[in-house]
């Protein structure tokens, strides 16, 4: 079945190339982007991901405020979905880029965009089975900034913290920032459960700013989980009762293994239902 993707508005095949060689988002990653799940036509935590676009537009520089409305971006998400037929449950990808231009003279500031929309498979609504394995990416570390908690297009520090996790035979790697605290996994919020609390690192610690994080520190006080922010060492996740990542598609998926640390389902079975109803219920 033919795929088609949405480019400034207008439908068209999916491998139709439309990047060329004077683009910024090439050559610089000049742009930011969003990874949202559709179920039955809605997507989830759609104010969250529009709030996050907004501030990357803003810190960006981007101008011309006509596509950052949510109104708009949720009329041509929906007219993609409905083309490719995945509605009822889709991965969607909108991605904001600047045209072509050096580093000093962009033609123009405005924001260009294509989105994507593919259909999820059904093990996407439930907590993985079998726990995640992972371990620490050696090679690099994570510099805050002001674009430390964006979901922007330069992501070479978490491209090759992924292909060093599949090297590794791990599912995933988890990234030091600069001082060798522990921020985030290659596509995820790291969080760790200890004496019955959950703790997260602080965006100031460089870590993305997860739709999925901001909704469970929003709402599991008024649940009876006790949530916090706090700088994370990796003598802290040999410490921890159990550790587990999230994410917008994936809601909550448990580590069995980080190290040489291992971790029962079991001991958190109960919590981790939770969470996922929180997220998706």
């Amino acid at each position: 079945m033919q795929e088609w993707i949405n480019l400034n508005g207008k439908l068209i095949a999916a491998d139709t190339p439309f990047i060329g060689a004077q683009s910024r988002a090439f050559r610089y990653g000049d742009g930011l982007f969003e990874t949202m799940k559709m179920v039955k036509g809605e997507i989830r935590h759609w104010g969250r991901h529009m709030e996050r676009l907004e501030k990357g537009l803003h810190v960006l520089r981007f101008q011309g405020a006509a596509h950052q409305h949510a109104t708009f971006w949720l009329e041509e998400v929906q007219r993609l979905a409905t083309r490719n037929k995945v509605s009822h449950g889709a991965r969607i990808r909108l991605t904001v880029f600047r045209g072509n231009g050096g580093l000093y003279d962009p033609e123009d500031h405005r924001p260009r965009f294509v989105i994507e929309a593919q259909a999820l498979p059904d093990n996407c609504y439930a907590i993985n089975e079998n726990g995640l394995v992972v371990g620490l990416y050696p090679e690099a570390r994570k510099p805050i900034d002001i674009f430390s908690s964006l979901k922007h297009n330069n992501y070479l520090l978490y491209a090759q913290a992924a292909l060093f996790a599949k090297e590794q035979q791990w599912n995933d790697a988890l990234v030091l920032n600069q001082y060798e605290r522990v921020c985030d996994s290659t596509l995820a919020t790291l969080f760790l459960i200890r004496d019955g609390e959950l703790v997260t690192p602080p965006l100031t610690e460089g870590a993305v700013a997860g739709v999925i994080r901001a909704h469970l520190l929003d709402v599991l006080p008024a649940k009876g989980v006790p949530v916090r922010e706090a700088e994370i060492e990796w003598t802290d996740l040999m410490a921890a009762d159990g550790l587990f990542l999230t994410n917008a598609i994936r809601g909550i998926r448990w580590i069995k293994q980080a190290g040489e640390k291992e971790y029962e389902f079991n001991t958190n079975a109960s919590l981790f239902h939770l969470l996922s109803q929180t997220i998706y219920g």
